[in-house]
């Protein structure tokens, strides 16, 4: 298993109040990955949570698919806030750097 690090936006960050916590985020925060196998739409599902573990939102199905099986085998998941994009009148985007050990 080797050690990597690369970037991904979250998904779903419009639904459940996510934006009230996705706003006040920074920089370098660090986030809460947590595995979902019980989610009803998704048995892969990733949810993204910031420390106090409000719901951000998910990783896309796509990495979800291909990360979950690393995280049940053990592997260390961590994420950190890449950025914050839009606010204003527009929704917040959330961009985190995953890191896998």
């Amino acid at each position: 298993m080797n050690n990597f690090s690369f970037f991904t936006k979250v998904v779903g960050v419009t639904f459940n109040r996510s934006q009230k916590y996705i706003r006040n985020l920074s920089s370098g925060d660090i986030l809460k990955i947590e595995r979902e196998p019980h989610n009803p739409y998704d048995s892969n599902a990733i949810a993204v949570k910031d420390i106090d573990g409000n719901m951000l939102g998910h990783l896309s199905r796509e990495l979800a698919e291909k990360l979950a099986p690393r995280i049940d085998a053990g592997e260390k998941v961590y994420a950190i806030v890449g950025s914050v994009t839009g606010g204003g009148s527009n929704n917040y985007g959330l961009n985190i750097k995953i890191e896998i050990y």
